[in-house]
Order: structure tokens, then C-alpha cells, then sequence
């Protein structure tokens, strides 16, 4: 579940009423969530192919046919509300061995004091907004995807063209408003 200042997002997995086989289709569901080397699959890609095991087991792309250059992945899907719990994958060599225990303590200590019911007011920012909208477009897939060798130049780089943009006007501008609703609905500022 995503929660934003004006909404709040879940995604959920269903079969429709409409299915001609809802029990086959909800067997698949449950293999899509249950079963490790499905889940693996359907983000990684096939053994062999898109993948690799290396000396410890562990799942690899350096040296798989298809997914050996980081900027143009044959098949890499991390993330994804479609492909059902990320907690049944085999954890690639390239991610820390603790990576679950690491997602559920951000999960525990995430700030949960909301600003629900807050909308921003883009009027005062729209050529800002703009400009960062386009930079963003840039480089939102590989980011998102995870494709990028040299990530650490590339964040840099990135937040350089955000700037000069005109991100900070926008955050700016973004607080100002935020702290007058918060002062005006009684929350602390």
C-alpha cells in the first residue's frame, strides 16, 4: 500500500467474476505467491538465459546470456505488484544476504504520522515542475529498472539537472504550503 497526500493506493490481486476457471486461476495466484523459483521467473527471467547461478548459488546476470549488461537487461523485473510477494525470491549475490530483515525494519520505523488531506498548490512552481518533469522522464526507466552500472555518477547527475531545475523552489515552496495546513488543521509544525 502506497499512501500520497491526496490518496491512498493498494494493489491487490484478484480473480474476476467473469473467469472462465477461478479455481485454476487462483491456484496460479497462490503458486505466484508461494513458490520461490516462480516468483524468481517471473522478475529474473530463466536460469541459463537471463541468469546464473555463482559459486555460492547465489542468482547472477554477469555471464548470462541475456542480462550480462546492466544498461540493457534482456529481462529484469525487481519490483512489482503483479509478480505477488517479493519475499519469495531467491535473493540475487548483488543484494545483501539480510535484505528481508532490511526491508521490514524500514517498513517498522517508517514515519507514520501522515499528512492526509494536504494538496498541493503546483501554481506557484508549474514552469519548475515542468522542467524537473522532464528530466525525471530522462531518467525514470533505468532507475526504476535498476539499470545502471555506474549509478552512483548517475544519482549525481541526476540530482545536478533536478536542481538546476528548479527542484528547491519546488520543495520550498511545497513546505510553505505544508506548514500552513498543518497549522491550520492543529497538527505540530
Amino acid at each position: 500500500m502506497a499512501m500520497y497526500n491526496t490518496t491512498i493506493q493498494s494493489a491487490v490481486t484478484a480473480v474476476s467474476s467473469r473467469s472462465r476457471n477461478p479455481e485454476s486461476a487462483l491456484r496460479f495466484l497462490n503458486l505466484v505467491n508461494t513458490d520461490p523459483w516462480l516468483a524468481t521467473t517471473l522478475r529474473f527471467g530463466l536460469e541459463g538465459e537471463h541468469y546464473v547461478r555463482d559459486e555460492n548459488n547465489r542468482i547472477t546476470f554477469e555471464g548470462s546470456k541475456r542480462n550480462s549488461d546492466p544498461s540493457n537487461y534482456g529481462y529484469y523485473y525487481w519490483y512489482g505488484w503483479q509478480f505477488g510477494s517479493l519475499f519469495n525470491i531467491e535473493i540475487p549475490a548483488t543484494e545483501s544476504d539480510d535484505l528481508w530483515n532490511l526491508i521490514e525494519t524500514a517498513n517498522e520505523e517508517s514515519i507514520q504520522d501522515t499528512n492526509l488531506g494536504f494538496v498541493f498548490d503546483t501554481t506557484a512552481v508549474t514552469n519548475e515542475i515542468a522542467a524537473c518533469t522532464s528530466v525525471i522522464s530522462e531518467y525514470e526507466t533505468s532507475l526504476i529498472q535498476g539499470q545502471l552500472p555506474n549509478v552512483d555518477e548517475i544519482l549525481d547527475e541526476f540530482l545536478e539537472k533536478l536542481e538546476r531545475s528548479g527542484s528547491e523552489k519546488i520543495v520550498e515552496e511545497a513546505q510553505r504550503q505544508l506548514t500552513e495546513w498543518r497549522k491550520s488543521v492543529g497538527k505540530p509544525v
